[in-house]
């Protein structure tokens, strides 16, 4: 099981929105959800912290684990 806690996400691409300066690019939630669904690897109750690259959040774990790769 893979669970994606998703920042907040704005509405159209290329939009973003911030919340507590964190924010999350919908091309960058889509490009966590479709890592979280083809991913390869066994992994059992996984939780990941999506959102852009800012630094406040350590997104470590989504990058190493899934490939993630914000833009």
């Amino acid at each position: 099981m893979i669970i994606l806690r998703l920042g907040p996400i704005g509405g159209k691409l290329g939009e973003k929105w911030e919340l507590d300066g964190v924010t999350l690019k919908i091309e960058n939630a889509i490009q966590a959800l479709e890592l979280a669904i083809t991913t390869n690897k066994k992994l059992w109750y996984e939780a990941f912290t999506i959102t852009d690259d800012v630094p406040n959040v350590d997104l470590t774990k989504a990058k190493e684990i899934l490939g993630y790769n914000p833009i």
